[in-house]
């Protein structure tokens, strides 16, 4: 059975996501507690964050650094109980084992409650979490600058999750693409992992998606993936016009905030990712240490190498052809 194809009243979505709502504001309390006994020194946390274009290979490198390393990071359940994740990890870790890895595999992003029951360790981009702090309407762009509560708040977040794991924070995100200046004002020792792909070739990838996944969840909204400061501008145009301006206006925002980033961040290369994944290991590995964030090593074998999809794909020749024209 297809649970993504499912169809229900709206009246039933809204009613359910009111319960998961009122659920995370009732026991809120619990991580609160959680980290009052444990979080010490939380302006010293180190995160690491991967960021870059959506449909750029971010999964892929986000699954490649899980599947070597020993990170803690938000899983899928704590999309529903995303003003408890501390505590939802520490009741993982009691009732279920940690998975060994995951597979190298990308869904576009899609979360059903079938999957909470069915692969509750895997790993989110943890949207209900940062919606907490960010503020995603209409566009990801956050305006003006972050609360002192609101960056205590994210401190205190991930201080519990490294006191409670012993392990480094990791979380893969492309809206935080929209959001670096703020998320290293709020962390000064965070490292970014900045994932570049030939921007032709996402917007490609932004073009299928959106043919793809029509009909949307809401049938008013024909928009995927990240939206930048110009989504206002592009919300009403055909689904190429959309790919092709999005995938411009976020690189624009992303190499705008890199170019007077103050924060430490390393890039790395899509095509050097897919023929040579242990080097990229070696190289966050190498600069992780460098910077005294423990990474430990869980595995010790080198990656096989990747598919390259640098290539048309998805499209007709035609299509392709139109996709870069639009793009000149």
């Amino acid at each position: 059975m297809n649970y993504r194809r499912l169809k229900r009243p709206a009246a039933v979505g809204r009613y359910a996501r009111s319960i998961i709502e009122n659920f995370n504001h009732m026991f809120s309390f619990l991580d609160a507690n959680v980290q009052r006994r444990l979080v010490e020194n939380r302006s010293e946390v180190q995160p690491v964050f991967v960021v870059g274009l959506p449909r750029s290979g971010t999964t892929l490198l986000y699954q490649l650094l899980l599947n070597h390393f020993d990170w803690i990071y938000l899983s899928r359940s704590m999309d529903f109980l995303y003003r408890l994740p501390v505590t939802t990890y520490k009741m993982q870790q009691m009732l279920l084992p940690e998975p060994k890895g995951f597979e190298y595999r990308s869904e576009y992003g899609t979360f059903d409650f079938h999957d909470l029951l069915a692969k509750p360790w895997s790993p989110s981009e943890g949207h209900p979490v940062w919606q907490r702090w960010f503020s995603e309407k209409p566009t990801h762009y956050h305006e003006g600058d972050l609360s002192p509560a609101a960056i205590d708040e994210m401190r205190s977040m991930i201080a519990g999750f490294v006191a409670v794991s012993g392990k480094p924070f990791l979380n893969k995100n492309p809206r935080h693409s929209m959001r670096l200046q703020l998320l290293s004002n709020a962390f000064p020792k965070a490292l970014f992992v900045v994932l570049k792909r030939e921007s032709l070739y996402v917007a490609q990838s932004l073009y299928v998606a959106r043919i793809r996944e029509r009909p949307r969840p809401n049938p008013n909204d024909d928009w995927w993936g990240t939206r930048p400061k110009e989504y206002m501008q592009l919300k009403d145009a055909d689904p190429m016009t959309q790919a092709v301006g999005q995938t411009k206006a976020i690189e624009r925002e992303l190499s705008a905030q890199l170019q007077d980033f103050s924060s430490r961040y390393i890039e790395v290369d899509y095509q050097e990712m897919c023929q040579n994944p242990a080097q990229i290991l070696n190289d966050v590995q190498a600069t992780c240490l460098e910077l005294n964030i423990p990474l430990r090593r869980k595995r010790h074998d080198d990656p096989m190498t990747f598919p390259l999809k640098d290539e048309r794909k998805g499209v007709s020749e035609a299509e392709f052809d139109q996709l870069k024209k639009c793009w000149k």
